[in-house]
Protein backbone atom coordinates (compact mmCIF):
# COMPACT_ATOMS: atom_id res chain seq x y z
CA UNK A 1 0.00 0.00 0.00
CA UNK A 2 1.31 3.51 -0.77
CA UNK A 3 0.36 5.93 1.29
CA UNK A 4 -0.10 9.41 -0.37
CA UNK A 5 -0.43 12.89 1.59
CA UNK A 6 -2.37 15.82 0.41
CA UNK A 7 -1.46 19.11 2.47
CA UNK A 8 -2.38 22.90 2.05
CA UNK A 9 -4.54 25.67 4.19
CA UNK A 10 -7.95 25.12 5.39
CA UNK A 11 -10.10 25.72 1.64
CA UNK A 12 -7.34 25.56 -0.55
CA UNK A 13 -9.17 22.67 -2.31
CA UNK A 14 -7.40 19.30 -1.17
CA UNK A 15 -10.23 17.42 -0.65
CA UNK A 16 -11.61 18.16 -4.47
CA UNK A 17 -8.50 17.34 -5.66
CA UNK A 18 -7.50 14.33 -3.76
CA UNK A 19 -11.09 12.28 -4.80
CA UNK A 20 -9.86 13.58 -8.54
CA UNK A 21 -6.30 12.45 -8.16
CA UNK A 22 -7.80 9.29 -6.61
CA UNK A 23 -10.40 8.99 -9.77
CA UNK A 24 -7.46 9.43 -12.07
CA UNK A 25 -5.18 6.70 -10.16
CA UNK A 26 -7.87 4.04 -10.79
CA UNK A 27 -8.43 4.76 -14.29
CA UNK A 28 -4.87 5.08 -15.47
CA UNK A 29 -3.24 2.09 -13.24
CA UNK A 30 -6.27 0.45 -12.31
CA UNK A 31 -5.02 0.92 -8.62
CA UNK A 32 -7.72 0.78 -5.94
CA UNK A 33 -7.66 4.07 -4.19
CA UNK A 34 -9.47 5.32 -0.91
CA UNK A 35 -9.49 8.97 0.36
CA UNK A 36 -9.32 9.64 4.24
CA UNK A 37 -8.91 12.93 5.97
CA UNK A 38 -7.53 14.12 8.69
CA UNK A 39 -10.57 15.74 10.13
CA UNK A 40 -12.27 12.40 11.30
CA UNK A 41 -9.12 12.72 13.84
CA UNK A 42 -10.83 15.71 15.43
CA UNK A 43 -10.21 15.13 19.18
CA UNK A 44 -13.81 13.83 21.05
CA UNK A 45 -14.33 17.12 23.05
CA UNK A 46 -17.68 15.30 25.09
CA UNK A 47 -16.38 17.41 28.23
CA UNK A 48 -17.66 20.80 26.51
CA UNK A 49 -20.77 21.85 25.78
CA UNK A 50 -21.74 22.89 22.17
CA UNK A 51 -20.91 26.53 22.49
CA UNK A 52 -17.93 25.47 24.14
CA UNK A 53 -16.60 23.66 21.49
CA UNK A 54 -17.91 26.10 18.69
CA UNK A 55 -14.97 28.57 20.29
CA UNK A 56 -12.40 25.81 20.15
CA UNK A 57 -9.07 26.37 18.01
CA UNK A 58 -9.83 23.41 15.68
CA UNK A 59 -6.80 24.96 13.52
CA UNK A 60 -3.93 23.88 16.16
CA UNK A 61 -2.09 20.65 15.54
CA UNK A 62 -3.51 19.53 19.10
CA UNK A 63 -6.90 19.82 18.23
CA UNK A 64 -5.99 16.09 15.95
CA UNK A 65 -5.32 12.65 17.87
CA UNK A 66 -2.48 12.09 15.26
CA UNK A 67 -1.21 9.31 17.71
CA UNK A 68 -4.19 7.16 16.48
CA UNK A 69 -4.03 7.82 12.93
CA UNK A 70 -0.46 6.90 13.17
CA UNK A 71 -1.78 4.10 14.46
CA UNK A 72 -4.42 3.29 12.46
CA UNK A 73 -1.93 3.86 9.37
CA UNK A 74 0.14 1.23 10.75
CA UNK A 75 -2.50 -1.30 10.97
CA UNK A 76 -3.84 -1.02 7.45
CA UNK A 77 -0.07 -1.65 6.22
CA UNK A 78 -0.04 -4.95 8.76
CA UNK A 79 -3.55 -6.03 9.55
CA UNK A 80 -4.79 -4.39 6.38
CA UNK A 81 -7.57 -3.73 8.55
CA UNK A 82 -8.69 -0.44 10.53
CA UNK A 83 -11.30 1.31 12.31
CA UNK A 84 -11.15 5.28 11.87
CA UNK A 85 -13.33 7.75 13.63
CA UNK A 86 -15.76 9.93 12.16
CA UNK A 87 -16.39 13.93 12.58
CA UNK A 88 -19.93 15.72 12.61
CA UNK A 89 -19.00 19.41 11.36
CA UNK A 90 -22.67 20.30 13.03
CA UNK A 91 -22.22 19.22 16.79
CA UNK A 92 -17.83 20.11 16.80
CA UNK A 93 -17.83 16.88 17.80
CA UNK A 94 -16.52 13.02 17.28
CA UNK A 95 -19.96 10.88 16.24
CA UNK A 96 -19.49 7.86 18.53
CA UNK A 97 -19.46 5.35 15.39
CA UNK A 98 -15.83 4.05 14.09
CA UNK A 99 -15.44 3.21 10.30
CA UNK A 100 -13.86 -0.19 9.49
CA UNK A 101 -11.94 -0.15 6.38
CA UNK A 102 -9.43 -2.18 4.54
CA UNK A 103 -5.65 -1.54 2.96
CA UNK A 104 -6.47 -0.25 -0.62
CA UNK A 105 -3.53 -0.30 -3.05
CA UNK A 106 -3.32 3.34 -2.36
CA UNK A 107 -4.20 5.62 0.50
CA UNK A 108 -4.54 9.27 -0.26
CA UNK A 109 -4.83 11.32 2.96
CA UNK A 110 -6.16 14.68 3.03
CA UNK A 111 -5.86 17.84 5.68
CA UNK A 112 -4.09 20.74 7.06
CA UNK A 113 -1.51 19.40 10.24
CA UNK A 114 -0.25 16.18 7.70
CA UNK A 115 3.25 17.56 7.53
CA UNK A 116 3.65 19.19 10.93
CA UNK A 117 3.82 16.43 12.65
CA UNK A 118 7.13 14.29 11.78
CA UNK A 119 6.02 10.81 12.90
CA UNK A 120 3.01 10.89 10.72
CA UNK A 121 4.54 12.59 7.89
CA UNK A 122 7.69 9.55 7.58
CA UNK A 123 4.72 7.21 7.21
CA UNK A 124 4.02 9.11 3.81
CA UNK A 125 5.26 7.79 0.57
CA UNK A 126 4.11 10.95 -0.95
CA UNK A 127 3.49 14.41 -0.34
CA UNK A 128 1.69 16.90 -2.05
CA UNK A 129 1.09 20.47 -1.18
CA UNK A 130 -1.48 22.82 -2.72
CA UNK A 131 -0.83 26.04 -3.05
CA UNK A 132 -3.39 29.09 -2.64
CA UNK A 133 -3.32 32.36 -1.50
CA UNK A 134 -5.04 32.98 1.79
CA UNK A 135 -7.46 35.67 0.60
CA UNK A 136 -9.10 32.64 -2.04
CA UNK A 137 -8.96 30.11 0.39
CA UNK A 138 -11.01 32.61 2.62
CA UNK A 139 -13.58 33.51 -0.49
CA UNK A 140 -13.60 29.58 -0.48
CA UNK A 141 -14.46 28.81 3.21
CA UNK A 142 -17.67 31.11 3.00
CA UNK A 143 -19.09 29.61 0.42
CA UNK A 144 -18.17 26.19 1.72
CA UNK A 145 -18.95 26.63 5.18
CA UNK A 146 -22.68 28.73 4.56
CA UNK A 147 -24.03 25.85 2.24
CA UNK A 148 -22.45 22.27 3.99
CA UNK A 149 -21.74 23.48 7.26
CA UNK A 150 -24.70 25.13 8.13
CA UNK A 151 -22.80 28.65 9.70
CA UNK A 152 -22.95 31.99 9.76
CA UNK A 153 -20.73 34.54 7.64
CA UNK A 154 -19.69 36.27 10.79
CA UNK A 155 -18.69 33.21 12.80
CA UNK A 156 -16.53 31.93 9.82
CA UNK A 157 -14.81 35.32 8.99
CA UNK A 158 -14.30 35.49 13.34
CA UNK A 159 -12.69 31.99 12.91
CA UNK A 160 -10.63 32.78 10.26
CA UNK A 161 -8.84 35.88 11.37
CA UNK A 162 -8.60 34.39 15.12
CA UNK A 163 -7.62 30.90 14.62
CA UNK A 164 -7.30 29.97 11.10
CA UNK A 165 -4.77 32.19 9.23
CA UNK A 166 -2.49 32.37 12.23
CA UNK A 167 -2.31 28.27 12.25
CA UNK A 168 -1.44 28.37 8.63
CA UNK A 169 0.99 30.96 9.34
CA UNK A 170 2.98 29.47 12.03
CA UNK A 171 2.39 25.65 11.04
CA UNK A 172 1.59 24.80 7.99
CA UNK A 173 3.05 27.23 5.45
CA UNK A 174 6.55 26.24 6.99
CA UNK A 175 6.50 22.65 6.47
CA UNK A 176 5.27 23.09 3.11
CA UNK A 177 9.20 22.34 2.60
CA UNK A 178 8.39 18.78 3.56
CA UNK A 179 6.23 18.55 0.55
CA UNK A 180 7.46 16.07 -2.24
CA UNK A 181 5.37 18.53 -4.89
CA UNK A 182 3.86 22.08 -4.59
CA UNK A 183 0.93 22.23 -6.75
CA UNK A 184 -0.71 25.87 -7.96
CA UNK A 185 -4.46 25.07 -6.33
CA UNK A 186 -5.98 27.93 -7.97
CA UNK A 187 -5.38 26.28 -11.20
CA UNK A 188 -8.55 23.84 -12.62
CA UNK A 189 -8.59 20.47 -10.28
CA UNK A 190 -7.88 18.71 -14.02
CA UNK A 191 -4.98 20.40 -14.72
CA UNK A 192 -3.58 20.38 -11.72
CA UNK A 193 -4.11 16.13 -11.74
CA UNK A 194 -2.46 15.94 -14.87
CA UNK A 195 0.58 17.78 -13.91
CA UNK A 196 0.95 15.29 -10.75
CA UNK A 197 0.75 12.35 -13.48
CA UNK A 198 3.48 14.42 -15.32
CA UNK A 199 5.96 14.25 -12.30
CA UNK A 200 8.59 11.75 -12.30
CA UNK A 201 8.83 11.12 -8.79
CA UNK A 202 4.96 10.63 -8.40
CA UNK A 203 5.01 7.78 -11.11
CA UNK A 204 7.82 6.19 -9.72
CA UNK A 205 5.63 5.96 -6.09
CA UNK A 206 3.25 4.43 -8.23
CA UNK A 207 5.23 1.95 -10.02
CA UNK A 208 7.04 0.51 -7.05
CA UNK A 209 4.34 0.72 -4.88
Amino acid sequence: MIILAINGASASGKSTYAHALAEAIFKQRSISTLVVTEDSYYRANDTYSFDERALLNYDHPNSFEHSMLVENLKELRTSKTTSIPQYCYKTHNRKPDFKTIESPGCLILEGIHLLTNPDLAELFDYRIFIDVPLDICLARRVARDTVERSREVPDIIRQYMEQVRPMFLDYIEPNKYRADLQLDGTQPTELIVEQTFNTKTFIEKLTVR
